[in-house]
C-alpha cells in the first residue's frame, strides 16, 4: 500500500475535478481513495510520498507515437536515452522534413 500527497491530482470523471492539494492511496495496485490532503484518512500502514505539487492523473494511458521511428526498431533496444540518440543519428541525421510527411 502506498500514499501520494502534496499532489496536483487530475481526476477525469465526468465533472473533470482538479484537486490542487490531492492525495491518494493505493492498496492491492487500486486507487482505493482519492481527496484532499488534509482530508487523508489516518494512516498506520504506509508513509506519505510528498510529490510537491506535481501532477498526477490516475488512469492516463499515454498512446502517443512516434510513426517514423518504427522502421528503426533494433537499432538500439539496450541503453540510456543518450546512446539510443548517438545511434540512431546516422539513420535520420539527413532526414528532411518532406521526408518525414
Amino acid at each position: 500500500q502506498s500514499v501520494l500527497r502534496n499532489a496536483f491530482i487530475y481526476t477525469g470523471d465526468a465533472a473533470h475535478r482538479c484537486i490542487p492539494a490531492g492525495a491518494l492511496r493505493i492498496a492491492a495496485g487500486r486507487i482505493d481513495w482519492i481527496g484532499e490532503s488534509a482530508d487523508l484518512p489516518a494512516q498506520d500502514f504506509a508513509p506519505a510520498e510528498d510529490f510537491g505539487g506535481r501532477v498526477v492523473i490516475p488512469g492516463l494511458i499515454n498512446t502517443h507515437t512516434h510513426g517514423g521511428l518504427g522502421i528503426h526498431r533494433g537499432v538500439c533496444d539496450v541503453g540510456d536515452f543518450q546512446a539510443w540518440a548517438r545511434q540512431l543519428a546516422p539513420h535520420t541525421s539527413t532526414l528532411t522534413l518532406e521526408d518525414n510527411r
